[in-house]
């Protein structure tokens, strides 16, 4: 979600709509959506303002071994954004 939201970002020079950022990770449900962007947010990938539409900016991406750990348990079956 973190590459797809920063592509789009760069591509267009705007962040998507949630609607938009699910359409292009597969996620139907906004919620979910919002969900992954809180986590994000959490762990210091990206800023948001709220309530403001397409307010979601990439802060940065994760490093090498960020990104290994974080793919570690979605191999597995887990989630892979804790």
């Amino acid at each position: 979600m973190l590459r797809a939201l920063a592509v789009y970002q760069r591509q267009y020079g705007y962040p998507p709509a949630l609607r938009e950022l699910g359409r292009l990770v597969g996620l139907h449900s906004p919620s979910t959506v919002s969900h992954y962007l809180a986590t994000l947010k959490d762990k210091g990938y990206v800023r948001r303002a709220p309530r403001l539409p397409r307010a979601v900016a990439v802060v940065r991406l994760p490093d090498v071994a960020e990104a290994f750990q974080a793919a570690a348990p979605a191999a597995a079956g887990g989630d892979a954004l804790r």
